[in-house]
């Protein structure tokens, strides 16, 4: 399929104001891309998809868990907005898109840090997750604190700083979801120390 095609289908999936995330997301994945010799069919359809599942119903999101034999690995995976919808996603690609490409599906899975097997650390999956918050389409005003550093882990990642936007992003989450009384994914812990030891390379 191509991304005009993808483009329609997910019209049907997702509410209006998901779908206009999604388009920025993919726009900024093709941004990113380009900068860090990425892909760039593969990282805009990573961009568009990777919201595929977030506004599905329970019921179809029950039979999508069973189906797929999808694993909550930690207890605060069982939280739908802020971490399983990856998972659920990643089946729902394959499923309703005709996605078989592994890079695509695991940087979906992984986005939201579920399964650090599956292409954790791929540079695609990385630049999904920074996509996600720096979109041009996210109205971050309203909260100044991370509209100050959206903005600036936008410049870092523009600039190639791959690492440095992956740590600024990591506190932007863990913060943002702190004020939100979520919590912490353990794999978000993981990443920071392992990027801070230098146990974990990105560009």
């Amino acid at each position: 399929m191509k991304i005009e095609t993808y483009i329609t289908k997910l019209k049907n999936l997702l509410t209006e104001s998901r779908f206009t995330h999604s388009v920025g997301a993919m726009q900024t994945m093709a941004e990113l891309a380009d900068i860090y010799s990425l892909d760039r069919q593969k990282a805009e359809t990573i961009g568009l998809l990777h919201d595929a599942a977030k506004d599905l119903s329970k019921e179809v999101i029950d039979r999508i868990i069973k189906e797929g034999k999808i694993r909550i690995q930690h207890n605060c995976e069982m939280d739908y907005d802020n971490y399983l919808h990856g998972p659920v996603g990643a089946y729902l690609i394959q499923k309703e898109f005709e996605i078989t490409d592994q890079e695509i599906i695991d940087a979906i899975y992984v986005h939201t840090f579920c399964d650090c097997d599956r292409n954790f650390n791929n540079p695609l999956s990385w630049c999904l997750r920074i996509s996600d918050l720096i979109e041009p389409n996210r109205d971050w005003t309203k909260m100044g604190w991370m509209d100050v550093g959206v903005k600036e882990l936008r410049k870092v990642a523009l600039q190639g700083h791959m690492k440095e936007a992956a740590l600024i992003h990591l506190n932007l989450v863990i913060k943002l979801f702190k004020t939100n009384t979520v919590t912490i994914h353990p794999n978000i812990y993981r990443c920071i120390d392992e990027l801070s030891s230098n146990l974990l390379y990105l560009p």
